[in-house]
């Protein structure tokens, strides 16, 4: 593990947060203890490195609300959540959110210390890609408006003499901006610019000078939207499920309370 990647430990109980900061260091971790989500964010930045094991319920602000905030300032570590009860929705809400996974908070020391790892290797390869998708960027970034203009074009699929047409200029005008954009790109060819172009997430309607809220699409941020929309249809159809196989048995257990029906559905599946 690279020495400046950390496991930032987030918990209000102060005696379990110590427990589990020795836990994690004898297993080799590096670790930093935090009381509060507020505290945490205080001491990391985009450029941090690591994953973030964090306390659902906490007072002023919870595990969500944390996940939340850290997005919206750029810190995309891994998250992996602990709670002391099974909460569902929230569960929901968390692995949509790109969680790594959402455990009891007594869950056997091999489970957390598994899936610490696993989180930490998530954000190694996170963090590559995002390096290689944000030099992507720049060499877009750097291209001047009317080459981005022929470029929007090139990704339409036009050719020389159309692309002139439709800009008002000469095919030999077109054919100096077509080179001058490979060589600030670094390609060779019309297919290898397309894919880096797909890899920075610009498409042809974007590629104009003036990217959609003022930079380029993160297509990391893509890869891990989807990954988290597939995670919440499977965590959805699950209770779906549950719900259906609820229906089923309530009328078996008039008596019983909706806890009773909830456990009798779990272990129905």
């Amino acid at each position: 593990m690279n020495a400046l990647t950390t496991v930032f430990l987030v918990d209000d109980d102060e005696s379990y947060l110590k427990a589990t900061a020795r836990m994690l260091t004898a297993e080799g971790f590096r670790v930093g203890m935090f009381p509060s989500a507020d505290r945490l964010r205080a001491a990391v930045s985009p450029d941090t490195r690591g994953c973030v094991v964090a306390d659902l319920s906490m007072p002023e602000m919870d595990g969500l609300a944390l996940q939340a905030a850290l997005s919206r300032t750029g810190i995309h570590m891994p998250l992996v959540f602990l709670s002391g009860q099974g909460d569902i929705p929230s569960t929901v809400r968390a692995m949509r959110g790109g969680a790594v996974d959402f455990l009891e908070k007594h869950v056997p020391r091999e489970q957390l210390v598994a899936t610490i790892r696993r989180a930490l290797e998530r954000d190694v390869v996170d963090s590559a890609r995002r390096s290689q998708f944000a030099d992507i960027r720049r060499r877009f970034e750097a291209l001047s408006k009317r080459e981005h203009q022929v470029l929007r074009e090139v990704l339409r699929g036009q050719m020389n003499k159309q692309i002139a047409a439709a800009l008002g200029i000469s095919e030999r005008t077109v054919k100096l901006h077509r080179t001058a954009i490979k060589q600030k790109i670094g390609v060779q060819s019309a297919a290898q610019l397309a894919s880096l172009a797909r890899d920075a997430g610009l498409s042809a309607e974007r590629a104009t000078g003036a990217p959609v809220g003022g930079q380029l699409v993160d297509p990391l941020r893509c890869v891990a939207q989807d990954r988290a929309a597939r995670t919440g249809l499977i965590i959805n159809a699950h209770l779906r499920i549950e719900e259906a196989v609820v229906d089923h048995w309530c009328w078996l257990l008039p008596e019983c309370d909706l806890g009773l029906h909830f456990l009798v559905a779990m272990a129905a599946l």
